[in-house]
């Protein structure tokens, strides 16, 4: 599976050849080290305008490495905003209710974890995320770990669209130079955190179609 991830998932990804050719890299570097790293098996943040191809990755990798679509956790963020939501997501003691997000990785605990538009999430549910992406886990609101070791993460955004369309116009730009561009203008622009982004294993932009 590892030496084949570029052809099995250009038969479902269109016209990002070098999206996947970062993304095949960074899975086999990952896979490599399991057993010496204590982070989710990969984990990745997926940049770009709506309709390139980013949620199909997603599936794409349940299918390559879980054998199914159904093993793709998927929650769209754009519902968890405020500091309340966060507690629907990880739980909430006062209730013993143990949060949608803690109940889905322990009920399917191999698969693909989908984020969907993580921009419009509540800054602190950020915060969670760094544990997760760094230490493979987090704690719920009852004080118990829930573990994410055998998970592929993967957060999606749109932010910095606007930027990929305007560079892309400009003749000779290579996805290095946008990559770079758009990294600085989500960390110039205060949506995403230095600290944030290098708990990726990869962070992979996809260009407009």
């Amino acid at each position: 599976k590892l030496m084949n991830i570029e052809a099995s998932l250009a038969t479902r990804i269109i016209a990002q050849n070098d999206a996947i050719h970062q993304l095949a890299a960074v899975l086999r570097s990952s896979y490599v080290q399991l057993g010496r790293r204590k982070k989710p098996l990969a984990s990745f943040l997926f940049l770009g305008p709506t309709g390139t191809g980013k949620t199909e990755t997603a599936k794409a990798l349940a299918e390559l490495f879980f054998q199914s679509e159904k093993a793709m956790i998927r929650f769209d963020m754009s519902a968890f905003q405020t500091k309340q939501d966060i507690a629907h997501l990880i739980g909430e003691a006062e209730s013993n209710q143990p949060g949608l997000l803690t109940s889905a990785i322990r009920d399917n605990p191999y698969g693909v974890l989908l984020l969907d538009e993580l921009e419009k999430a509540h800054k602190d549910l950020l915060n969670i995320f760094l544990t997760v992406l760094d230490e493979g886990y987090f704690t719920d609101s009852m004080g118990h770990r829930v573990d994410c070791k055998n998970l592929i993460i993967v957060a999606t955004s749109n932010a910095g669209s606007e930027l990929i369309y305007r560079q892309l116009q400009k003749p000779g730009t290579s996805s290095q130079m946008l990559q770079t561009e758009l990294i600085s203008y989500l960390v110039n622009n205060h949506i995403y955190t230095p600290e944030f982004l290098n708990r990726f294993d990869g962070v992979v932009t996809y260009k407009t179609l």
